[in-house]
């Protein structure tokens, strides 16, 4: 993954998060989806790719899902919580497409 503003992380797999300033608190969220060489299945909306992520990767404390049809919405309490996750994703991705 690579930081490409303050507060934005992007990986490689197609996912990214975001950190942004609320009422003093910081809020970090997950969205994106899987660029096509990571797509080892049919996604008719965003809904599926937030059922992917939670039957494969799992949930995780302080983690919670917001998703619309079309807009991958997960949110988490802190930076590190939402980074190990997208780092779990990369994880389980890169190893899906090596397996392919």
């Amino acid at each position: 993954m690579e930081e490409t503003r303050k507060n934005e992380f992007k990986s490689h797999t197609g996912f990214q998060v975001n950190g942004w300033e609320y009422n003093g608190k910081m809020l970090w969220s997950l969205g994106g989806s899987p660029k096509p060489e990571y797509r080892f299945r049919e996604y008719t909306c965003a809904y599926d790719v937030q059922d992917m992520l939670l039957e494969k990767i799992g949930k995780v404390k302080g983690m919670s899902t917001d998703s619309e049809y079309c807009m991958l919405c997960i949110y988490f309490k802190d930076k590190r919580s939402a980074l190990a996750y997208l780092q779990k994703i990369e994880k389980y991705l890169d190893k899906m497409k090596a397996m392919a």
